[in-house]
């Protein structure tokens, strides 16, 4: 996840990160900084939400194979 600033554009701040659902490279463009930053912490979110929904869903895979 990262943010970029491209001169010569109406929305120069870029958030740019992998979606971890299709792992893509995603992006998206806003006036400013401030915008981006937003932006920026809620992929983070989206990222952190999603490794947190991973790892339950191995734990329950590997005592379900335990079990049996």
């Amino acid at each position: 996840m990262a943010i970029r600033k491209l001169d010569g554009r109406k929305k120069p701040f870029q958030v740019y990160y992998i979606n971890p659902f299709t792992g893509k490279q995603t992006s998206a463009s806003y006036a400013t900084k401030k915008e981006a930053e937003k932006a920026e912490a809620a992929a983070k979110q989206l990222q952190k939400s999603a490794n947190e929904q991973a790892e339950k869903i191995i734990a329950e895979n590997k005592a379900a194979t335990d079990e049996s």
